[in-house]
């Protein structure tokens, strides 16, 4: 099974490539770890982890998410 994650690095080099005025991304939960480390020291993103309380259950929009979702083909 692939994961958001496994294509995350990718997707990021093109994103530095065509947009090099970006420096902040949000991402969920998903992305914590390892990435955010090789984001700011590879492209000079800051990846900031949006994370949802722990007493919140079921849909809630949190800040910095579902903001814009766009395919590019």
């Amino acid at each position: 099974m692939t994961r958001d994650r496994d294509g995350a690095r990718p997707v990021l080099e093109r994103l530095r490539d065509w947009h090099e005025g970006v420096t902040l991304i949000w991402a969920d939960g998903g992305y914590a770890g390892k990435l955010v480390t090789w984001a700011k020291e590879k492209l000079q993103f800051t990846l900031e982890i949006v994370k949802r309380s722990d007493d919140v259950s079921g849909f809630v929009v949190l800040p910095g998410r579902w903001m814009v979702e766009r395919v590019h083909e």
